[in-house]
């Protein structure tokens, strides 16, 4: 069968090209030309701050799964419904769940994205985006707080830290 080294690598580079796709996607919403779009997502994907924590596994995936959250949160923001809203949902816990303080930072971008739409466009029937947003809180509350939960009991315990180097 097919190891797991192999596995690894397939997971490693599907989410740089993960992270390409969806940030070309992104930026596509942006600009006119194409190519505009081509040069920020090789910009975004492999510019040096992303490229330097190639050895950390969470960070990549992590990395990849930003540009996909603000592509879901754009989608839903412009055209609401259920099914963008489970979108939405299980791209954020899914990035929350490989690197926890990329959820914290993207509840923020979240928060200020959704919050500066809502006020600019002023859609007329909020309900729709209530209900999206709505039922992507749950997808991540039921997906993220069992293991949040965990995480809280065992990060004060002595053996859940590592130790510091000695000076």
């Amino acid at each position: 069968g097919v190891g797991d080294g192999f596995s690894l690598d397939v997971r490693y580079l599907g989410s740089w090209v993960l992270s390409s796709w969806c940030m070309y996607r992104v930026a596509r919403r942006v600009v006119s030309y194409w190519g505009s779009a081509f040069v920020a997502a090789l910009n975004y994907t492999y510019s040096t701050i992303r490229l330097v924590h190639h050895g950390h596994f969470q960070l990549v995936v992590g990395g990849a799964l930003i540009p996909l959250v603000l592509l879901a949160l754009l989608r839903a923001l412009e055209h609401p419904s259920l099914r963008r809203g489970i979108a939405l949902g299980l791209a954020f816990s899914a990035l929350t769940l490989t690197a926890n303080y990329y959820g914290a930072m993207m509840s923020l971008v979240v928060l200020v994205v959704s919050g500066g739409w809502l006020v600019a466009r002023r859609p007329a029937p909020v309900r729709q985006h209530v209900a999206a947003f709505a039922l992507a809180a749950v997808i991540v509350g039921m997906l993220v707080a069992p293991i949040g939960v965990k995480y809280l009991r065992l990060d004060p315990a002595p053996t859940f830290r590592r130790p510091s180097p000695p000076r």
